[in-house]
């Protein structure tokens, strides 16, 4: 049996002729002649989009060489890599610089006692020491990332010592600076122990501390710990920040508390 099928109706041209002014008669365009112009209209459109994008860049381009107007960029440009390691180093310079302009244009000698140089084998830690006093702020911000400081307000290291001798130093959770050592960012915990060594170097030669204990003391409650500023005489104080691991903005302190080693003349 065959089903029956109705024929759709044959279409029929919906246009009549055209009469042009000369007279004559013109049949207007097939479907096929239409997509045919609609593509040819495209095609203008869009060459005459890209010489506006060149003609553009062009402009542009005149107007951020001349200055004038300022004119935001399509694209920002890519900045160079930074060498952090040689930025840290200038401002170390930088800083040692300032301390020499206030000397009179001269590096001050060191004083007896005075610590020159830190060294803590277990973890690594071996740095120069420079000396920076107490601001007029009470905040201490170490001018440089790549030495330690003595806070030379307190005591000298050594036997001599009649005070406890304090060390300040940065450290940088995405970059280098001289007390990262001292911590083990991956486990936001210190990485020295109790029993371990420091040698600080003076002008008279090396001296040698025990670590005793370390704290986290929340930076806004320093001054108000009252262990920390004990003056106990062959004591070491070495500060630092304390980093996060995960990113989080540094709100504590990490101290590390050394005594002198006994039998040092």
């Amino acid at each position: 049996m065959t089903l029956f099928q109705e024929t759709p109706p044959k279409r029929r041209s919906s246009y009549r002729p055209v009469n042009r002014p000369d007279g004559r008669r013109v049949r207007p365009r097939t479907s096929r002649a239409r997509r045919s112009l609609r593509s040819r209209v495209v095609g203008a459109g869009l060459l005459a989009f890209a010489g506006l994008c060149v003609a553009s860049a062009l402009v542009l381009g005149v107007l951020v060489a001349t200055g004038s107007p300022t004119v935001v960029p399509l694209m920002e440009a890519v900045s160079p890599p930074v060498d952090e390691q040689a930025a840290a180093v200038a401002e170390d310079a930088a800083a040692e610089q300032l301390v020499e302009q206030q000397n009179g244009g001269v590096a001050p000698d060191p004083i007896p006692g005075q610590p020159l140089r830190i060294q803590i084998q277990a973890v690594g830690l071996d740095a120069d020491v420079r000396a920076m006093g107490v601001p007029e702020s009470r905040e201490l911000d170490p001018p440089g990332p790549y030495r330690a400081y003595w806070i030379s307000d307190y005591g000298v290291a050594g036997p001599a010592s009649t005070n406890t001798t304090y060390l300040a130093g940065h450290t940088y959770r995405d970059g280098s600076a001289v007390f990262n050592p001292l911590l083990d960012v991956p486990q936001s915990a210190g990485a020295v122990s109790p029993g371990e060594s420091i040698v600080i170097t003076t002008p008279e030669g090396d001296v040698s501390y025990t670590i005793e204990s370390t704290e986290l003391y929340d930076k806004t409650s320093v001054e108000q710990q009252t262990k920390l500023w004990e003056q106990v005489p062959g004591r070491l104080v070495v500060v630092t920040c304390f980093q996060y691991n995960g990113g989080t903005s540094s709100s504590q302190n990490f101290v590390v508390y050394a005594q002198l080693d006994p039998g040092q003349a």
